[in-house]
């Protein structure tokens, strides 16, 4: 299990990994938190589950800045709107989405992160066309 701390000594994230070295490189080129680490410890486990356990421990007792799984103080996803879609109930839902759609209402796929960015739209063919000749037209 390692712990990321900033210059100030306050705890920014705790993670468990076979190899947390290799994790930290995936965390300084994704995590937007990273600049602000300035130094971090590693607490090696005989298992996972012990890991693992002692992470959530840490992330509730400690509170973690950046932790957002395991912590309950994290902001929750945004409520999907109406016409959004997370791109796992696409499958589950796509009759009634394509009813919908075949109506004239788009309908938006989000992924699964708290912003729920949306990633890609279902729209009628109709609509599909006419922008594909606009663009061409513009081409």
């Amino acid at each position: 299990m390692y712990r990321l701390y900033d210059a100030k000594g306050a705890l920014l994230y705790v993670g468990i990994g076979i190899n947390p070295y290799a994790r930290l490189t995936v965390h300084a080129r994704q995590k937007p938190w990273w600049p602000q680490v300035a130094s971090g410890s590693v607490v090696w486990f005989d298992n996972r589950p012990s890991a693992l356990a002692a992470e959530l421990r840490a992330i509730r007792v400690e509170r973690s800045r950046h932790n957002v799984i395991g912590s309950p103080w994290a902001p929750r996803p945004r409520t999907l709107d109406r016409d959004e879609l997370l791109v796992g109930q696409l499958r589950k839902v796509l009759p009634t989405a394509l009813e919908e759609v075949h109506g004239h209402l788009p309908k938006f796929v989000v992924d699964a992160s708290r912003a729920r960015k949306r990633v890609a739209v279902v729209v009628p063919v109709e609509w599909y066309e006419r922008a594909k000749a606009a663009l061409e037209a513009q081409g």
